[in-house]
């Protein structure tokens, strides 16, 4: 079984190239206005992954040999099978009962955490547990958080954004498959996240045959959007992959796909509305000097003089002139008529006097 799932490798390689483009174009077109942005961003980084890396120290219990040593030994194991030689700290957390678990790193040391409800749920399954400690591993093991700062300002794409995001969880569910010793204990793993204590229950096979109402309008559009698959989708990538074939998914709706070409892919995080209102902020740098010029031309095209004509002080006298006549007459038309007639009385005046002080040719 491959690793990586196949999607995966493709979509990295536009994502690079297109924020590769963007951030040179950002970066040059600022004249490196776009690295403060960055600064900026990373110290909202620095502030908010370090409450959260002090909340784990502080509240969640730190999984070593001595504390918890049979989960100890569970991520020995998989991380060996996953060739990780540089094992990740370990915590387990409670999340009010929320059925998950993540990696994350900060300042180049990685963790993964595991929630306490995961482990209790699969008390009587151990062993599925695997599925999850691999899951995690993936996203370090392919560098899934190196990359996302770079790629995340063009994250927001519709479609491709998103994708790539969904890609990478069935990367992540691959890993988790491998570390399983028993394949049924991947399919466990998923129908806990699905039914919680209750995957006893669950009949895993009519449970992936649900991925057929994906084909629907509805569905599908909500999947393009998101990013994560159905996971009714990944049980069934789980099944195909332990019987040694290549899941092959269902089609989505035609029509789903127009519409979520309109919608971005909000998936991005805190971090990435901070790197859109970054993106904003740069335009917008851009932007204004070249408006002001434009305002400027066009306050001395109206006035059928320039720079030169009037003189420095003249000219800019008359551009306030003529911007104030411009925005009051959106709500005083014959008001803004009036100031105008005066202002050309008073740029008459400035020309004739600016006449009067030069040098005639015959002279």
């Amino acid at each position: 079984m491959e690793l990586v799932y196949a999607k995966e490798k493709s979509l990295f390689a536009i994502m690079v190239v297109l924020a590769g483009l963007v951030w040179f174009a950002l970066i040059v077109g600022t004249l490196g206005i776009a690295l403060l942005y960055v600064l900026m961003g990373f110290l909202v980084y620095l502030l908010t992954q370090s409450a959260f890396i002090s909340y784990l120290r502080g509240t969640a219990v730190h999984v070593t040999a001595e504390q918890l040593p049979q989960l100890h030994q569970r991520i020995q194991h998989c991380a060996r099978k996953l060739e990780i030689r540089d094992v990740p700290d370990a915590f387990v957390l409670q999340a009010d009962g929320m059925l998950n678990a993540l990696a994350t790193k900060f300042l180049g040391r990685r963790y993964i955490v595991l929630f306490s409800s995961v482990l209790d749920a699969l008390e009587d399954h151990p062993e599925a547990i695997d599925f999850y400690i691999g899951h995690e591993l993936g996203h370090l093991r392919r560098n899934h958080l190196n990359w996302s700062p770079f790629l995340m300002i063009v994250s927001w794409l519709p479609f491709l954004g998103a994708a790539y995001r969904r890609a990478q969880e069935y990367t992540c569910d691959r890993h988790g498959l491998a570390c399983c010793d028993n394949p049924l204990d991947a399919q466990r793993a998923i129908a806990t996240l699905a039914a919680g204590g209750s995957y006893r229950k669950v009949d895993v096979q009519r449970y992936s045959s649900q991925i057929d109402w994906s084909r629907g309008f509805w569905m599908s559009f909500h999947e393009l959007v998101s990013s994560y698959p159905w996971l009714t989708k990944r049980m069934f990538a789980v099944q195909e992959l332990s019987a040694g074939r290549e899941p092959a998914m269902p089609g989505r709706n035609p029509l789903a796909f127009v519409l979520a070409l309109f919608v971005p892919n909000a998936g991005t995080g805190a971090a990435g509305s901070l790197i859109l209102v970054a993106m904003i902020g740069v335009m917008a740098a851009i932007a204004l000097p070249s408006y002001q010029q434009y305002k400027q031309r066009a306050a001395e095209r109206s006035l059928g003089l320039s720079h030169e004509e009037l003189g420095t002080d003249e000219a800019a006298a008359a551009e306030h002139v003529v911007t104030t006549v411009e925005n009051d007459a959106a709500t005083d038309l014959a008001h803004a008529e009036k100031q105008a007639d005066e202002a050309r009385a008073a740029l008459e005046a400035i020309q004739k006097e600016i006449a009067a002080r030069q040098p005639s040719a015959k002279e």
